[in-house]
């Protein structure tokens, strides 16, 4: 069950799950990159670099919409990976007992 969406710009600063509105029930997001790539990490240590050779993970403008858990995300940080400032569209869900 989808319980709410978000549609963010990342910009070239490093952007953390407390700039997104996440439901309280929530289990599970989708991460879809449109406009321009985005890298991120989520293991509470590195952070990502701007850029086409920035450090990090990838979300590829064109990709199938990515999916996490909300623990996974709540841990993530994202900047642009290109010159231009990407969107990341954001659906949040969670179990049918939510």
């Amino acid at each position: 069950m989808y319980l709410g969406y978000d549609h963010i710009t990342i910009s070239n600063s490093v952007l953390t799950v407390t700039s997104f509105t996440v439901p309280a029930k929530a289990q599970f997001v989708e991460l879809q990159a449109t406009e321009n790539n985005i890298n991120y990490t989520m293991d509470n240590s590195s952070t990502p670099t701007a850029g086409t050779t920035g450090e990090g993970m990838r979300l590829v403008v064109g990709n199938a919409p990515k999916l996490f858990t909300i623990d996974d995300f709540n841990r993530i940080k994202l900047i642009r990976a290109a010159a231009a400032d990407g969107k990341l569209n954001v659906h949040y869900g969670g179990g049918r007992d939510v």
